[in-house]
């Protein structure tokens, strides 16, 4: 009976370690008070773990975090030192004799805790730049993580140590999404208001009123992301329609290889058929769109008409993208928001090839 209580007694004392010290560095840390950024953080519904959370954000490290980014990439950090761990671990069984299930079982585990290490490292470079697919990073690990569980259990593999990696990198996890999430508002306004590249970097001009006139027609889909999208000195030194079309059909090619190259990141990453599938096609019609942008510039002038016809047949062609997403019930606010800003520039381009055909038309 004693063996037993103190068998217990030091599993108890282990998975206690593990789940509040997963990472190296907070093992060795001394506790510090924790910063109000990080209370606030870990009272989230969506939290796996509250006490978790406080935990392993308890550290010095933790306390000097500023801002939302820089506790992204601390929790980005610890949820690597973890996996990193945990892979050593299975790493470690692999290289020793065992039933041929349970080999399977750890072999999946171990291919599946280098794509999540490698992940969290990734994430960390993508919080500034792009909070959107860093969460679509973050969140397609949880099945991953789920598969590897339910193979161990599968397996009949009943190591301590293995299942509670499992459950301290879903924690992870978690957090991961929360603040990935609490990063994305702040990402989305930026994305909308100055969707591309030029407009990001440049300062603010004088909106003209050609441009002025032109965003307040009645067929542009958003007059606020118009008038913000053309208020770049670039905008400002424009002289007729057909400058101004060559700038919006700029920007509409540079907004949607922005987000092709979401689109062609997320196809070489793990996902169910449909996913892929959806994916595939809307990488294709961005390929698609980001070329026609292009062949428009030079249509402008000679035949405006031609030019109207190959913006307005890209509308149908988002929609369809769009509705292959939902379909395949794929959630992920970049690509949504992606498809938005696109209708957004297909409508000015369809407005100023419009303009543009009744003044060649005035011409003559």
């Amino acid at each position: 009976m004693a063996p037993t209580n103190s068998l217990f007694l030091c599993s108890t004392i282990f998975l206690s370690i593990f789940i509040f010290f997963s990472s190296p560095a907070s093992a060795i840390l001394p506790k510090v008070k924790v910063p109000s950024i990080v209370a606030n953080f870990c009272n989230a519904d969506s939290i796996g773990s509250r006490r978790f959370c406080l935990k392993v954000l308890s550290t010095p490290e933790a306390a000097t975090v500023k801002n939302s980014t820089q506790l992204g990439v601390l929790i980005m950090k610890l949820g690597a030192a973890s996996g990193k761990s945990t892979l050593n671990v299975y790493d470690k069984m692999v290289a020793k004799p065992c039933p041929t299930e349970a080999l399977k079982a750890f072999n999946s585990c171990v291919e599946t805790y280098k794509y999540a290490v490698h992940s969290f490292v990734m994430v960390s470079s993508e919080l500034v730049e792009d909070p959107m697919t860093a969460n679509y990073d973050v969140s397609i690990l949880a099945p991953i993580i789920e598969d590897c569980e339910k193979g161990l259990t599968e397996a009949k593999i009943q190591t301590p140590r293995l299942h509670l990696g499992n459950l301290v990198m879903q924690y992870y996890i978690a957090m991961g999404r929360e603040i990935t999430s609490i990063l994305q508002p702040i990402f989305l306004y930026v994305f909308i208001l100055f969707s591309s590249p030029a407009s990001a970097i440049l300062p603010k001009a004088k909106v003209s009123s050609l441009v002025t006139n032109f965003c307040n027609a009645k067929s542009i889909g958003s007059r606020e992301f118009c008038l913000k999208v053309l208020s770049t000195p670039e905008a400002a030194a424009v002289k007729n329609s057909t400058q101004l079309g060559i700038l919006i059909m700029k920007l509409g090619a540079a907004s949607g290889n922005s987000t092709l190259n979401v689109y062609e990141k997320m196809v070489q990453k793990p996902c169910p058929t449909e996913e892929l599938k959806a994916l595939n096609s809307c990488a294709q019609t961005y390929k698609y769109a980001v070329l026609s942008f292009g062949m428009v510039s030079s249509e402008l002038i000679d035949d405006p008409l031609i030019a109207n016809y190959d913006v307005a047949v890209l509308a149908p062609t988002i929609d369809d993208c769009e509705k292959g997403l939902t379909e395949a019930k794929i959630q992920t606010p970049r690509l949504h928001l992606g498809n938005q800003v696109m209708q957004y520039y297909i409508a000015m381009g369809r407005e100023i090839t419009s303009i543009l055909q009744r003044e060649k038309s005035d011409e003559h």
